[in-house]
């Protein structure tokens, strides 16, 4: 038995699932909170008896794709407009702690996992950190809120660049237009229109690149991909502001093997069995990490490289 927790959209699921049909195994896919109680029932903790949950008994198999479950819907019924957010995190908070519970319960039974069950959300800082730590090299960071240290950091570094703290995500304003968070490069004009004291923000020397890579890593080994983003002034600082005329170009590449043996390592430290990693070629021939996502997008690796990374996914999660 084979369960997927996912979201309703995600393309990369659905491929993997026809996989997994392909191989006839029985696949369980679940989008949200419901469906989890659906399959796997009522929850019993009581004195002098094996706690259970649901009618889980035999060996599975988990894939931990998207935290679509984790979502909790407000409340839709009639109260003042002023508690509907505080109710919503309330029930947000309350699953969270029912799955913590179950998920370790499910795990014990697991003879496969990808993923994490806490989703993609990693302490960017600790990994840079363990990153550094196993030799890799990464990129000058500093996390402040004072315009001055901005400043004289711009200035020993010459060019620099912001990104988000946590996942970089977007937000949908009242006509459903989504607007995202991507890196930006910070100027010396920038720095004199911020006041003396902003939100706390990351800010990492620009590295001048020769191309970018996506490793998609699973299972101890590493497929990789150069993205060729400076071929465009609009995708140069990232390239996931896509220029949909003047398309990067994509290719197999194979990273250096100390290179993989230190991000396998880090992998290992960060208990993780698949995730998405990004890096840098550098114009002096150097490889600097910038992060991992747990649950990344690997369908951007797979189709231009032909690396087939669905069926290997598949094949992984049927044991094999």
């Amino acid at each position: 038995m084979i369960f997927i927790f996912s979201q309703p959209h995600d393309t990369s699921t659905n491929l993997v699932i026809d996989w997994l049909y392909y191989y006839d195994q029985k696949t369980i896919r679940i989008n949200s909170y419901s469906e989890f109680f659906h399959h796997f029932g009522t929850v019993k903790i009581e004195n002098n008896k094996n706690n259970s949950l649901g009618n889980l008994t035999k060996k599975i198999s988990i894939w931990y794709r998207r935290r679509g479950v984790l979502a909790a819907p407000f409340p839709t019924n009639k109260i003042d407009q002023s508690l509907i957010y505080q109710f919503g995190e309330n029930l947000r908070s309350e699953l969270k702690i029912l799955f913590e519970y179950t998920f370790e319960k499910i795990n014990k039974n697991a003879v496969a996992i990808l993923g994490s069950e806490k989703g993609s959300r990693l302490n960017k800082l600790r990994v840079l950190d363990i990153a550094q730590s196993i030799g890799l090299n990464i990129p000058k960071t500093l996390i402040t809120n004072r315009k001055t240290a901005i400043i004289e950091f711009l200035q020993s570094e010459k060019s620099i660049i912001t990104k988000a703290i946590s996942e970089a995500t977007f937000i949908v304003d009242k006509k459903s237009n989504k607007h995202a968070f991507y890196t930006q490069n910070i100027s010396k004009k920038k720095t004199t229109e911020l006041d003396d004291e902003i939100f706390p923000s990351l800010l990492q020397q620009e590295i001048k690149k020769e191309f970018e890579i996506r490793t998609y890593y699973i299972n101890g080994k590493c497929y990789s991909m150069a993205i060729f983003s400076q071929q465009s002034a609009q995708t140069a600082t990232d390239f996931r502001v896509y220029d949909t005329v003047n398309r990067n170009r994509n290719i197999p590449y194979q990273l250096p093997k100390e290179i993989e043996r230190q991000l396998k390592k880090l992998m290992t430290r960060l208990q993780l069995k698949e995730g998405s990693i990004d890096l840098i070629k550098t114009k002096d021939n150097k490889i600097v990490f910038l992060e991992v996502n747990p649950s990344g997008q690997f369908g951007m690796v797979s189709r231009p490289c032909n690396y087939h990374l669905e069926e290997k996914i598949a094949k992984y999660l049927s044991h094999e």
